[in-house]
């Protein structure tokens, strides 16, 4: 659910992202069904090499500041799914937000089914952090 054209990825969380999505098939249940809706994704992604990627692109560890449609800003830092802790504001790329955060610009508006609150639209405001422009390949 997004108003994004296009969903950019490097190539190196494209590798880690089909990795996760693998090993989510291997199961049962919703989280099979997450792996395959992370593998359509990723089929329809456009990678690039990670020295490549342009810094209005939110990619994993990135931190972006987004706005609902209430006016509120938030700034969050989406992570793997080991690295989540909604106290410190680290979200994880198998979250409802953060599949549709992931590859999409500041400036992109995305939708997502927020648990317990319905349908929700956020529009990403700015990245304030995103490694690859940071020059950080370790993360």
């Amino acid at each position: 659910m997004s108003t994004r054209e296009h969903i950019f990825l490097t190539d190196l969380d494209a590798i880690r992202l089909r990795s996760m999505a693998r090993q989510l098939i291997g199961g049962r249940g919703d989280p099979r069904l997450l792996g395959e809706e992370l593998f359509d994704m990723l089929d329809s992604a456009v990678v690039v090499p990670a020295n490549a990627i342009t810094a209005d692109v939110v990619t994993m560890n990135s931190t972006v500041t987004y706005e609902d449609e209430t006016g509120r800003r938030e700034t969050l830092t989406l992570v793997y799914p080991d690295k989540a802790d909604a106290s410190r504001g680290h979200v994880s790329v198998l979250a409802p937000l953060g599949r549709q955060l992931i590859g999409a610009r500041a400036g992109d508006r995305v939708t997502f089914e927020a648990p317990g609150s319905g349908i929700r639209s956020v529009r990403i405001c700015g990245i304030e952090y995103q490694p690859e422009a940071a020059g950080d390949w370790t993360l």
